[in-house]
């Protein structure tokens, strides 16, 4: 195997940390290749910024300006499919794709060495959500998504499978038993890389307790839940967390009616959002001026309120 290899094969077994890109980077800088290095190293500081930063307008410019005089060799060497994706912190990132987990478990390892990760959104039946917790290839996945009803057993199957190594973004869909596996995935000292959890279905007082008591989701920058059965006091528990240090993006719909409001306006918490969504046709103008003069609001740059965004 040579150094090259070598340094891409530590990429693909890691590819949500930056180190290995940045020493691949210095390794292209002595070989000869500088702009392939600083495009690496301009698009992994770009990532560690939201659209909010000043710092992200000189590194966008110096990033188009590489990727306009190198894109065509860049993407010459790639797939013919992968030819328009977009390159994410140096290296390609795939489209999401959906499939179903029969197709999942039959691609090969030469199917997905293209990409550092890549993204799915998985749909199957419970007995192909349990197969697929013990499929290795799991371990390329960056964003996961599942949409499809499923069994307690799949979800704690899943949830709690040793390939969930790199997924970074969980999407659980349909259905309650995605949400009380929640304390699976909470156990799951493989799931170290998620930074987003987006529930659809299920999200109610047990599953706010999971999430804001437990320091697994502590590097958490997203959380966004649909059709939650929050009550004022699952409400506080998110908002009063101690472990949701990095949260920037929160979309909670306000079927918890004033009083959740309140809650919110009442607390303090440890994180700084940047986007917070409370969407819902259910908050009064009295409860909205409470979130007006909460002190958490300081940070944040995208507000959606009772329907309307400010």
């Amino acid at each position: 195997m040579s150094d090259e290899d070598a340094l891409l094969g530590a990429i693909w077994d890691a590819p949500n940390d930056d180190t290995p890109r940045l020493v691949y980077a210095d390794w292209l800088d002595e070989n000869g290749d500088p702009e392939s290095a600083e495009f690496i190293r301009v698009q992994c500081e770009l990532a560690r910024y939201d659209k909010w930063d000043d710092a992200r307008e000189p590194l966008a410019r110096r990033e188009a300006r590489l990727w306009k005089r190198n894109k065509a060799a860049w993407q010459k060497h790639l797939p013919r499919a992968l030819r328009t994706a977009a390159f994410r912190r140096g290296f390609v990132s795939p489209q999401p794709q959906r499939i179903s987990t029969e197709q999942f478990r039959s691609l090969t390892t030469g199917m997905l060495a293209a990409a550092p990760a890549w993204d799915y959104e998985i749909a199957g039946d419970a007995r192909g959500m349990s197969a697929l917790a013990r499929c290795p290839h799991l371990l390329r996945v960056g964003a996961l998504k599942f949409w499809t009803v499923t069994s307690r057993t799949a979800a704690n199957n899943l949830l709690g499978s040793k390939y969930l190594r790199n997924v970074r973004s969980l999407m659980l869909g349909v259905g309650n038993e995605w949400c009380r596996a929640l304390p699976v995935l909470a156990a799951n000292a493989d799931a170290t890389s998620l930074v987003e959890l987006d529930t659809y279905d299920g999200f109610g007082d047990a599953a706010a307790a999971v999430v804001s008591g437990s320091p697994a989701f502590g590097n958490l920058r997203t959380l966004r839940t649909s059709h939650h059965d929050l009550s004022p006091a699952g409400v506080a528990s998110i908002f009063n967390s101690r472990h949701l240090t990095a949260l920037t993006e929160l979309t909670l719909p306000t079927w918890y009616g004033d009083e959740g409001v309140a809650a919110i306006a009442a607390s303090r918490p440890v994180f700084a959002l940047r986007t917070l969504n409370l969407y819902g046709a259910w908050t009064s103008d009295a409860a909205a001026a409470q979130v007006a003069n909460w002190p958490g609001l300081e940070s944040v740059r995208d507000l959606t309120i009772g329907g309307h965004t400010e």
